[in-house]
């Protein structure tokens, strides 16, 4: 049996964003698109995604913030507009128009405990507003406590906490949420969570 518990978290682009409180001289890059993409694909492999995984997320239109301490890569975060990202045991998240989910955060543990997470989360949520969301969403383990640190700085609202518990003989997943019901941001497949996107977005 396996568990995980995510408190689930949102910012509002409409409104001003908080100031990062890295304690070091950090550079943000964003990438995406057709930018060249090979230095940020070695700067993110060297901490740990092999470059095939990387591809592929570029290639469904994700972008990254990588950050350096002077010309060391110090962590990577990435950002997705298409809904369908798979949170653990085939839960798939549900994204409306105009927004973006900031997932898949790390810091190299040499520079932790800098504030540079709040950098790159900072960029990203730039990124995104210029993209035209109005809002993103984020994942923060309950284990975590310092990316839940992050949010409180951010003065992002929990909008909701999820637990899955995945019985691996029997490929069976529970899960319970507090805060906001299952289904407004959560399904049990990728091709429900398109569904759903676009359903909205033709009512709109």
């Amino acid at each position: 049996m396996y568990w995980h518990a995510w408190h689930i978290f949102q910012t509002d682009l409409e409104q001003p964003l908080v100031e990062p409180y890295a304690k070091r001289q950090v550079e943000v890059k964003v990438l995406a698109g057709k930018q060249n993409l090979a230095d940020a694909t070695a700067a993110i492999s060297s901490m740990g995604i092999p470059p095939e995984e990387i591809a592929l997320r570029f290639n469904r239109g994700d972008a990254t913030a990588v950050a350096y301490v002077g010309r060391e890569p110090a962590g990577y975060m990435w950002l997705t507009f298409a809904p369908g990202m798979e949170l653990a045991f085939g839960v798939s998240w549900i994204l409306l128009p105009h927004e973006a989910l900031r997932y898949g955060a790390f810091v190299s543990p040499s520079w932790r405990g800098l504030g540079i997470l709040s950098a790159m989360n900072r960029a990203l949520n730039e990124h995104a507003r210029g993209q035209g969301s109005t809002r993103t969403l984020g994942g923060i383990s309950a284990l975590n406590p310092q990316s839940l640190n992050l949010a409180k700085h951010a003065r992002s609202p929990k909008i909701m906490s999820i637990i899955l518990i995945h019985v691996r003989g029997v490929d069976w997943t529970f899960t319970k949420t507090s805060g906001a019901p299952f289904d407004s941001r959560f399904c049990r497949s990728s091709k429900d969570a398109y569904r759903r996107q676009k359903s909205v977005g033709d009512e709109i």
